[in-house]
């Protein structure tokens, strides 16, 4: 399968789907785009994943994770198994490009990671799992980010597996 990973730097999800030996993996880090200012990063990111649908090994498969922009439907409808986006929340609560700061303000307890369908409204797709974590009043929104990126991983993973053996 060729999957699109569209994501930011190195995370425990994009290693993961480098380990997966049936899978043709393209990769658009967005964090080299991160210099260029948010106007034009997303204008950027837009165009490289417009090129890897255009060649003629366009992607099965898209899955978004840690992306700082939303993914028009015109772009993501591409993919003919279907676009995917790990989001670090238990949607629909929470939903938006960067959700840690809200969750820390309204001192919640309890958070997760969703995977779910793009759709034309942003993280408002099928939900296809969810895995659910504690915050600890002693966590940050850095170490919460890290719990939501090993359990991203393990979800996927495990998805990916019944996905290939139903």
């Amino acid at each position: 399968m060729r999957l699109l990973l569209v994501t930011t730097s190195h995370n425990a999800v994009r290693k993961v789907l480098e380990g997966l030996p049936d899978i043709s993996l393209h990769t658009i880090d967005c964090a080299t785009f991160l210099p260029l200012g948010k106007a034009t990063m997303k204008t950027e990111i837009l165009r490289a994943i417009e090129h890897v649908f255009l060649q003629d090994t366009a992607p099965d498969l898209m899955l978004t994770y840690r992306c700082p922009c939303i993914i028009p439907e015109q772009i993501f409808k591409q993919a003919q198994s279907g676009a995917f986006n790990i989001h670090p929340s238990l949607l629909p609560k929470y939903k938006g490009l960067n959700p840690w700061e809200k969750m820390f303000e309204n001192k919640e307890r309890l958070s997760g990671v969703t995977l779910h369908r793009l759709a034309s409204e942003t993280d408002s797709g099928e939900i296809i799992c969810q895995m659910s974590f504690s915050i600890e009043p002693t966590d940050t929104i850095e170490s919460a980010r890290e719990k939501s990126d090993a359990i991203a991983a393990q979800m996927f993973e495990s998805w990916y597996a019944n996905l290939k053996n139903p």
